[in-house]
């Protein structure tokens, strides 16, 4: 009877509990009508200052937990050179900079303060591309 009954009471604590991390579990959903401009994301990061980068299909997507900013093809000189806008993978550095990679293998560098693209040559791309591969 006691066996009987101490598993009655732990069924019921284990119910509770899981009840208790359901309620505490929150997911929001974003899209398109939520702000967020390009709805397939390749790539995300955080930087220091605690935003969101978001690689998309058409550039980067800044996210600060409320609002998103798009830095969709502002027409920069600097995201003409590309064939694709596709970003496939951000790192933030310590300087307030992106260091974006397209899917068309080229890098770039938005600078955060100036809110300005810097794309690197294919070549440089690849040399970058080996001297982390071999270390040179």
């Amino acid at each position: 009877m006691m066996k009987y009954l101490a598993a009655i009471l732990l069924c019921m604590m284990v119910a509770i509990h899981a009840r208790a991390i359901d309620k505490a579990s929150r997911f929001d959903y974003f899209g398109q009508t939520q702000g967020l401009t390009q709805g397939t994301v390749y790539s995300l990061a955080c930087d220091p200052d605690g935003f969101l980068w978001l690689g998309t299909q058409e550039g980067i997507i800044r996210f600060d937990g409320r609002i998103f900013r798009s830095y969709i093809d502002r027409g920069t000189e600097a995201m003409r050179f590309l064939a694709s806008k596709r970003i496939t993978n951000i790192t933030p550095d310590a300087h307030r900079h992106l260091w974006l990679h397209t899917y068309d293998g080229f890098i770039c560098l938005f600078d955060q303060v100036r809110e300005s693209f810097s794309v690197y040559p294919k070549d440089y791309t690849d040399r970058v591309r080996s001297s982390l591969i071999y270390n040179d």
